[in-house]
């Protein structure tokens, strides 16, 4: 991957009129008239937690994140500059669902965009755009308060539609609630399992044919895995089962290729490491120690794209600094691109990935000061930019 530096100053879209329905938990109101937005012309607002990021049908590539002042904030762009960013809870939420977690985003075909948080009270909330925001909605609040959360959801639709909500529990447990035309569960499926395997991490959850498979870090840092077909089968402790000393520091990572599930994680030791599973498990595989690279240690949870013809991996390195790797018929990397960028573009967290239409490759990530960083990649990197800074 070739190195390219855009220079010159970023470019601003005017001020938008957009239309918003919120709640503010006493039912719907709409707006009414559109609600003047100003998209501003300054420094972007800082970070709490990584940003997430989706693709509309629309070609829109957007940006979620939690700012510091547990407010939810959204950028957005069509192959050209920034537009926003906006303050959603102030704007169109009047104040409600303030955020303890990074939100989770999904984008449907039909062009809704579903963003799911955990609220500073604990409970599962969501917001979702159609032609104008709809809620914010306390679930937990809705269900009779069971379930509360200690991470993040984590959000996967399935090929019929059905919308799949996990996440870990107060409790150590996982949590499910799923929508077809109504809400089902939520459902504690560790106690319904009857089993001790805890999470100390967000669910990881990819979706096979006629298969859910959901990944954890075990309380006992472990790697586990349930999954679905029919009925749910595990869960399995694949650390013991391999009899390794592979423990993980970091919900793992899931990416799947034709007839292959790979598994990224942070080890204990801060090594990058991967199992994957075609017909049965190989690895797991220390990648720092094969490198033979001992300064490519990782400090947060891998980011893992797959494209047509490569794996790529992300992660904030034991320095701060953002590193890669990627895989097309054996290993390229590891490379420590803020070295080879700008010392001051460091992280405070994992990177997110996305791939917009035009198979420009986005990477965004909260800085080492909370600020909003952003590099691209396309025939060479542009950027980065410290959005924050500006």
């Amino acid at each position: 991957m070739a190195v390219k530096r855009r220079v010159g100053s970023p470019r601003w879209r005017p001020a938008q009129r957009i239309a918003a329905l919120y709640s503010t938990g006493g039912g719907y109101f709409n707006s009414g008239d559109a609600v003047d937005v100003g998209i501003q012309n300054a420094a972007w607002p800082r970070m709490t937690g990584n940003p997430s990021l989706t693709v509309t049908q629309g070609a829109h590539v957007q940006a979620f994140w939690r700012g510091t002042d547990n407010h939810l904030w959204q950028a957005w762009s069509g192959n050209g500059p920034w537009s926003g960013p906006v303050d959603w809870t102030t704007t169109a939420f009047g104040g409600a669902g303030a955020l303890a977690s990074s939100p989770s985003v999904l984008t449907l075909s039909s062009g809704q965009t579903y963003v799911f948080w955990q609220g500073t009270n604990g409970d599962l909330w969501q917001a979702w755009y159609s032609n104008g925001w709809q809620g914010p909605v306390d679930w937990t609040a809705t269900w009779g308060f069971s379930g509360r959360l200690a991470s993040a959801p984590t959000l996967s639709l399935t090929p019929s539609g059905q919308l799949l909500v996990f996440w870990q529990g107060t409790d150590g447990h996982l949590w499910q609630a799923w929508y077809t035309d109504h809400w089902q569960g939520p459902v504690d499926w560790t106690a319904r399992w009857g089993t001790s395997a805890t999470l100390a991490s967000a669910p990881t959850v990819s979706l096979m044919p006629h298969q859910v498979n959901v990944f954890w870090q075990g309380g006992d840092n472990h790697l586990w895995q349930a999954w679905y077909t029919d009925h749910w089968q595990g869960p399995v402790d694949w650390t013991a089962r391999w009899g390794t000393s592979a423990t993980l520091a970091s919900a793992p990572t899931i990416t799947l290729m034709p007839n292959q599930v790979n598994v990224f994680w942070q080890g204990g030791n801060s090594h990058l490491w991967q199992a994957w599973y075609t017909d049965h498990w190989q690895g797991p595989t220390d990648w720092t120690v094969a490198w033979g690279n001992p300064s490519a240690t990782i400090g947060s949870t891998p980011s893992v794209m797959l494209t047509s013809n490569q794996v790529l991996v992300f992660w904030q390195g034991g320095n701060g600094h953002l590193w890669q790797t990627w895989y097309s018929d054996h290993w390229q990397g590891p490379v420590d691109w803020t070295a080879q960028w700008n010392p001051s573009a460091t992280l405070g967290g994992a990177p997110s990935l996305v791939q917009d239409p035009w198979n420009r490759l986005i990477v965004f990530w909260r800085g080492g000061g909370g600020d909003a960083w952003e590099s691209d990649y396309s025939w060479g990197w542009n950027g980065p930019y410290d959005w924050s800074g500006v």
